[in-house]
């Protein structure tokens, strides 16, 4: 919408009292069309920054983009990677070809990039960065996962990201995946932690101005943690497998446990024989009795959100974080405490839990974290997983044995 759809009084009153623009606003949905993409994460921006242009008492445009804008790159600077393309002609372009042009043309513009969320927020980094005259913050935080304490702990209002991956582990739907390298380590970061280095960036841009002769523009800070508290995806899997068979959630649909494969052909062999075919003969059961048929569905729902994550499993990024030092440093121990977002304050294990009970208290709505009837369904569930394995393994045999010619 042009002009950020604010009347032109409004506008001025804005130009005449905003001194710090926080921008937070983004489609986060990674296969989002590609005009809706560009619309929401890359010409909004653009609005934002001609009105910001006229703002009398500006002194600081924080924008919110992501570690991932580049994720082709392992060892990430704190610096604004070149894009491709004018962000100009990208908007143009999205917003004069028809949808299906567009949409055939995506997979060309993308390039390296792997979705169209990685794409627009590199083009939007550019679109700031074009900008000499304005002072410029960019948070570039990792995968953002539930609130550490505000504004409660194990806040969360979507299963966006990582926290869809925790869900489908706990329910026994999430049961294999790729990691090359166990050592591979996730970044993540509690949403309150980007919400309080957001806060502190423009005090510590203020600082600077009184006492170096050289500010950056734009300071750009990682809100993440793998380079302070590295957390282990090997460790990721296990204590979240560990909570669903601890406090089995409401709709548990089979029994927790994650197989790690070195290989995507092993990954691929797992889900095709444990997934996808079991799923298909529930299915078919659920039909001859009357019952809704959802296990497949629910599979390939899986399977697509797995698509979306692979590249953090497969490889491990490394985050500089030389500015997210200073501003953190620069701080008063009061000020860190009320302000947190040291990734040295997390202990994983306890925020594994946090973040499990958040999910199923603020989002699922569920009261009782561990009852009696559902850990009751849970044994059954492993003693049944314990019969579909020796049976898919005895039906393996008996097939090599068969084609074997013996």
């Amino acid at each position: 919408m042009l002009e950020l759809g604010i009347s032109k009084d409004d506008q001025q009153i804005l130009k005449d009292k905003v001194s710090i623009v926080m921008h937070s606003a983004a489609t986060i949905d990674f296969n989002e069309p590609l005009k809706i993409a560009v619309n929401t994460n890359l010409r909004s921006i653009r609005e934002l920054l001609n009105l910001a242009k006229d703002m009398k008492n500006l002194k600081s445009f924080v924008h919110i983009s992501t570690a991932f804008a580049n994720w082709f790159e392992l060892d990430v600077k704190e610096e604004i990677y070149p894009t491709l393309y004018d962000p100009d002609d990208i908007i143009e372009l999205a917003n004069r070809l028809p949808d299906d042009t567009l949409d055939k043309m995506t997979p060309i513009l993308l390039g390296k990039h792997i979705n169209t969320y990685t794409f627009t927020k590199n083009l939007a980094e550019n679109l700031i960065k074009r900008e000499k005259n304005l002072p410029v913050i960019i948070i570039k935080p990792s995968m953002v996962g539930a609130s550490f304490s505000e504004p409660h702990i194990g806040w969360i209002d979507s299963f966006a990201g990582v926290s869809r991956y925790i869900y489908f582990i706990t329910l026994g739907l999430y049961r294999a995946t790729v990691l090359p390298n166990k050592l591979n380590a996730i970044d993540f970061v509690p949403v309150d932690f980007t919400s309080n280095l957001t806060i502190a960036a423009p005090w510590k841009r203020e600082i600077d101005k009184k006492s170096v002769s050289m500010v950056p523009n734009p300071y750009i800070y990682f809100s993440t943690t793998g380079s302070t508290n590295k957390f282990l995806w090997k460790d990721y899997f296990k204590l979240t497998s560990d909570l669903g068979r601890q406090f089995p959630p409401k709709n548990v649909f089979w029994y927790p446990k994650v197989r790690l494969h070195k290989t995507d052909i092993g990954y691929q062999i797992d889900v095709a024989l444990t997934h996808l075919f079991p799923a298909y003969l529930m299915d078919l059961a659920a039909k001859l009795t009357g019952q809704k048929a959802r296990a497949y569905k629910l599979q390939k729902q899986v399977k697509d959100g797995y698509k979306e994550g692979i590249f953090a499993t497969k490889n491990t990024f490394i985050f500089q974080a030389k500015n997210f030092n200073n501003v953190l440093n620069s701080m008063s121990d009061a000020d860190k405490k009320e302000f947190n977002f040291d990734p040295r304050t997390i202990n994983w294990k306890q925020y594994m839990q946090d973040y499990y009970f958040g999910m199923r208290k603020f989002i699922v709505k569920e009261k009782d974290m561990k009852s009696p009837a559902l850990m009751r369904r849970l044994t059954k569930l492993k003693y049944t997983n314990y019969f579909v394995k020796l049976s898919t393994g005895a039906a393996g045999l008996f097939l090599i044995w068969k084609s074997s010619g013996v």
